[in-house]
């Protein structure tokens, strides 16, 4: 009896070292593309393997970036977080975080940047980004997010960068005494309202920099494709305005008939006639068709030749 038990701890012992060893062998494959140094971390080529904040890293790193992987900042990863007392820069961009809950980043006292540009956010609760003492920059831009309560950077007595480009906010109001000195608020659909006057208010009384978003490829695309459409435009209007190039081109002309006309044509339908051949029995000397001269110019008429289908098809037209 005592030797089967103990050889089921042994094959319990066995298993438990198992586990360890394949979850430690999974975590080295995932952290594999990951540079980790005693004071920062960066995890921005691991081909979106990262689902969870990494937990075996050093408590004292004061960088974190976590780029481009599918983390979705849940309960467990804002715990993991909050061990990393010594943070100063923290880059969740590009990743798949939906939703900033309250103390999202509380115990992060010492963070100045802080990045999750480029994520899915549709909401921000209003305590988001409490215990954010010393947060300098903050970057929300490409995300979804269609409304900023007022009091959400409130806690932010320190924040002097805010860019907030290319989300759905149609408003913002500020209400907390800001220290920013530039805001990025382009490519938003604003809608005519109080706050937004009370906005452009706000900026023309302090010293905040709106800034303005770089030309592009997108624009030299866009530029290109203007030009074209009205270069295209002007030759559609010039030939509407100015149809004597289309009239000379395709138009139907009459054309006068000169003295020396009648003379040619009746040389060159001679010369036709001569190379008939002649019937038999009869002499050279005399000609079978006789031509008489019946096109002779006149002075006196209008000049024109007269063409009879022309006639025909405008008697039937009437």
């Amino acid at each position: 009896m005592l030797p089967l038990r103990s050889n089921r701890k042994a094959l319990n012992m066995k298993l438990s070292w198992l586990v360890i060893w394949a979850g430690t062998l999974f975590l080295n494959l995932v952290t594999a593309d990951c540079n980790i140094t005693s004071q920062t971390v960066t995890c921005e080529e691991s081909g979106k393997n990262l689902f969870n904040i990494l937990t075996n890293l050093f408590q004292n790193i004061t960088k974190l970036s976590l780029k481009n992987n599918k983390i979705t900042l849940k309960d467990s990863d804002k715990e993991i977080l909050q061990s990393f007392i010594n943070l100063t820069e923290l880059y969740l961009n590009e990743n798949m975080i939906t939703v900033l809950h309250n103390n999202s980043f509380c115990n992060l006292t010492k963070l100045i940047i802080l990045d999750i540009s480029n994520n899915h956010i549709s909401t921000v609760h209003k305590a988001a980004f409490a215990g954010l003492n010393q947060l300098s920059v903050l970057n929300l831009s490409y995300n979804k997010i269609t409304q900023l309560d007022s009091d959400v950077f409130t806690s932010l007595k320190s924040l002097t960068v805010l860019n907030l480009q290319y989300n759905f906010l149609k408003s913002f109001h500020i209400k907390s005494p800001f220290k920013l000195t530039k805001i990025v608020l382009a490519g938003n659909p604003w809608t005519c309202s109080r706050d937004l006057i009370d906005l452009q208010i706000w900026l023309n009384a302090s010293n905040v920099t709106m800034e303005l978003p770089l030309l592009g490829k997108s624009w030299t695309f866009l530029a290109g494709v203007l030009g074209f459409v009205l270069s295209t435009t002007l030759l559609i209007f010039t030939a509407i305005k100015c149809p004597t190039w289309y009239r000379y081109l395709i138009s139907y002309r009459h054309r006068r008939l000169e003295e020396n006309d009648s003379e040619m044509f009746q040389q060159e339908f001679s010369a036709d006639i001569s190379s008939f051949p002649t019937v038999s029995g009869t002499n050279n000397d005399d000609p079978i068709v006789t031509f008489e001269k019946i096109n002779a110019f006149v002075p006196g008429e209008d000049g024109f030749i007269e063409d009879k289908y022309i006639d025909t098809y405008v008697t039937e037209e009437s």
